[in-house]
This record gives structure tokens, sequence and C-alpha cells, in this order.
């Protein structure tokens, strides 16, 4: 092999080597440590299934809220680095509130009471350890339906109707009525709600009704009246 032949191969080496190099970067990075800082485990159903694509949310006892995670299809979850400190973690706890919430107020590792959740401590120099978080249940999908009208019957057009969840971490769905006064929410039950009509004048209002979890799917009937 002449000198010629021998620059071309190495040259030809030192370049396939370098592109297999880039192209394996990426896969190499799932294998780095977890960073100082974090939080990071599994979301779990109570019968031990994955809890993916639900938002999970590190607050700090003193009510700061931080990032909200996102767990995957295999349950895992891990957040960006945090500030140090201690933060309680769980689901619907109020930093994104959403009208009709799927599921129910929970603590790590798997309580609804605040006082026997467990807190976690951010260090910032140590590599955190993973945890096993276990979730609720999703609430049964529900339809509520019904009709609005006037004191005299007459069915109350383009008025507004707004639908809350009964509890401390919800925020207020919002439909108008259809040509013939009528109206639909598709939400979670297992949870009462509360409903209201009024004109978009302001002018005529329906009276607040609370609907218990058991009768949502009963049809209601708003009835509007001057204000």
């Amino acid at each position: 092999m002449n000198a010629f032949a021998r620059v071309l191969l190495s040259f030809t080496l030192t370049t396939f080597t370098s592109i297999a190099l880039a192209q394996t970067a990426p896969g190499a990075a799932k294998d780095q440590k977890p960073l100082p800082g974090t939080i990071r485990g599994w979301a779990v159903h109570p019968d031990g299934t994955p809890l993916w694509s639900v938002e999970i949310e590190p607050v700090r006892p003193g009510g700061a809220s931080a990032v909200v995670l996102v767990s995957q299809k295999d349950g895992s979850f891990e957040s960006k680095p945090l500030p140090p400190g201690r933060y309680r973690l769980g689901v619907s706890l109020g930093l994104n509130r959403q009208p009709g919430q799927a599921y129910s107020k929970t603590y790590y590792p798997g309580t609804q009471a605040m006082d026997q959740a467990l807190e976690i401590e951010i260090v910032e120099s140590e590599s955190p350890r993973p945890i096993t978080f276990t979730g609720p249940s999703m609430r049964p999908r529900a339809t509520v339906r019904g009709t609005v009208v006037y004191a005299d019957g007459t069915p109350a057009t383009g008025v507004d109707v707004f639908l809350t969840q009964v509890d401390d971490n919800h925020s207020t769905a919002h439909v108008w009525s259809d040509a013939k006064g009528a109206f639909q929410f598709a939400t979670f039950g297992a949870v009462d709600n509360e409903i209201l009509s009024k004109s978009r004048d302001g002018k005529f209002e329906a009276a607040k009704q609370l609907i218990r979890s058991a009768d949502l799917e009963k049809p209601l009937r708003l009835i509007l009246i001057q204000k």
C-alpha cells in the first residue's frame, strides 16, 4: 500500500468513527445519572397499574408552588432541578386548576389528608432516590345536561351556564344554551357540583343549584328570574 492509500484509509476510518460516536451520543445520554435536586419515581393506580399522562404537583408546605410534572406511559416522572427545601407531592393540589377534575386531591404516598402526607426533602448536592406514589383512581365520566327557561317557560337562548366542582382545587366550566335553551357538560362524576345560569346582559339569573354526585346524570331545569 503506498503512502497516499494509507493516508486515505486513515482519514476514512477516522471519519466513520466520528459519525458513529455522534449517532450514539443521544442514547448514551439516557444512561446518565439523574440530576441532583430533582424528584423522580413512578406513579401508580391503587391496583398497581401505571398512572400516566397525569399532572403531578410538588408544593412547598408554605404554599409556594413548583413545576407541574406529567407522568409517562410507564408511570415514571422526573422534575427539573428544584430549589432546596421540603415538598409535598400530589395530584389535583390546585397548581393547574381545570374544570372537571378527573382525579381527587391525593398526596404522596397515597392519602387525601394533608397532615398524613410525607414530605420530600430536596438537597442540592444529592441525587434523588426514586419514590412510588399511589395516586387516585380516575373519576367516572359523566354528562350534565338540562334546559334554561324564563319564568314564563320560554327557552332561554344563548345564556351563560356555569358548572363548578365542589372542592377546593377546581375551576369553572362554561357553556352557552342553544336555541332551545338546552346545555350540556362533559365532566367527571363521584363529586358534587354547583350550577347556575345568567343572561349575558346580567338582568336575569337562575338560583345556584347543588347537584349531588349521584344525581349528575339527571336532566336539570334552570329558571331565570329578573334581578
